[in-house]
C-alpha cells in the first residue's frame, strides 16, 4: 500500500467547499424563481414580484437543491468530472420540475405546454448553481 503523503491532490480529487450542498440549497431556488419569471415574460428585476416568488421557490426547490448538492459531493468524491456532474444536475433539476407538475397535469388543473417551462428553468438553475459552486471551489482551493 502506497502512502500519498506529500502528493498534490489531482483535479478530480480536490475537496469541494465544505458548505457545497448548503450553497446549492440556498442559491438554486432564487435563480429558478428569476428564470421562471423571465420565461413567463415577467420582469424578474421587479422587487415585489421577485420577493413574493421566493417563498414558494424555497418551499418547492430547497430540499431538492440540497439533495442534489449532497449527490454532487458524492459524485465528486467518486471521481466524476465536472461535465458529468453538470449533466446529472440538469437531469435532477428537470425531474424536480416534472415532479411538481405531474400531479397538476393528472388532476387536469393545468394544460398545454407552457407550464413545461418549469422543468427547463429548474434544469437551467441547477446547472447555473452547480457551475458557480464548482467555479468557487476551484478558486478557493
Amino acid at each position: 500500500m502506497t502512502d500519498d503523503v506529500g502528493k498534490e491532490p489531482s483535479e478530480r480529487t480536490k475537496p469541494l467547499m465544505p458548505f457545497h450542498a448548503a450553497f446549492l440549497g440556498l442559491t438554486v431556488p432564487p435563480v429558478t424563481a428569476a428564470l421562471v419569471l423571465f420565461l413567463f415574460c415577467a420582469s424578474p428585476t421587479g422587487l415585489p414580484l421577485l420577493t413574493s416568488s421566493l417563498a414558494p421557490a424555497y418551499l418547492i426547490g430547497g430540499v431538492p437543491a440540497f439533495l442534489a448538492g449532497k449527490l454532487d459531493v458524492a459524485l465528486a468524491r467518486s471521481g466524476w468530472g465536472a461535465a458529468a456532474r453538470l449533466a446529472v444536475a440538469a437531469g435532477l433539476g428537470s425531474l424536480a420540475g416534472l415532479f411538481v407538475l405531474a400531479p397538476l397535469y393528472l388532476a387536469d388543473m393545468v394544460g398545454g405546454f407552457l407550464p413545461l417551462l418549469l422543468p427547463l428553468a429548474c434544469a437551467a438553475a441547477a446547472v447555473v448553481g452547480l457551475g458557480f459552486s464548482i467555479l468557487l471551489a476551484r478558486l478557493i482551493n
